[in-house]
């Protein structure tokens, strides 16, 4: 029995902000959400959701306390299903880190992407259900394994 899947998109947001490269943040999830439309169409449903942690990120950093980025974060990682996450610059982002590790303590799917130096590190490592190399990779495994 098919139902909606949340997909929550994770991945380095504030350092590529604080270093004049915010497109590094948004342009893969921009693609993968573009795939993921793709995907509903084929299936005549809208089968995929995701939230997007990059929506409304310019406005929030400039009033949010760390509390409230903390709160927002677990908020919509209870709401979501999966973890997309992508592994670039993950030893820049302790916000990734965090939804990445929150995911494994609660047993939720975390599907990675590309590289990392850290990837192989046990408590990441134990904390990923499958790592791919390409957006292309993660589109056809969520349909090969959560389209049935």
């Amino acid at each position: 029995m098919r139902g909606q899947i949340k997909l929550y998109l994770a991945g380095c947001i504030s350092y590529y902000y604080s270093n004049s490269q915010y497109k590094r943040a948004t342009e893969w999830r921009n693609e993968l959400a573009q795939k993921l439309l793709d995907c509903n169409a084929d299936m005549c449903d809208r089968y995929f959701d995701w939230f997007d942690p990059c929506v409304n990120f310019e406005d929030n950093s400039k009033t949010a306390n760390a509390k409230t980025v903390v709160y927002q974060n677990k908020y919509y990682l209870d709401k979501c299903d999966i973890l997309i996450v992508n592994l670039e610059d993950l030893d820049k982002s302790q916000g990734t880190m965090y939804e990445l590790f929150y995911y494994g303590i609660h047993n939720k799917p975390v599907i990675a992407f590309g590289h990392n130096k850290w990837e192989n590190c046990p408590h990441i490592a134990e904390s990923i259900t499958v790592k791919l190399e390409t957006i292309d990779d993660v589109v056809k495994y969520l349909s090969d394994y959560y389209c049935q």
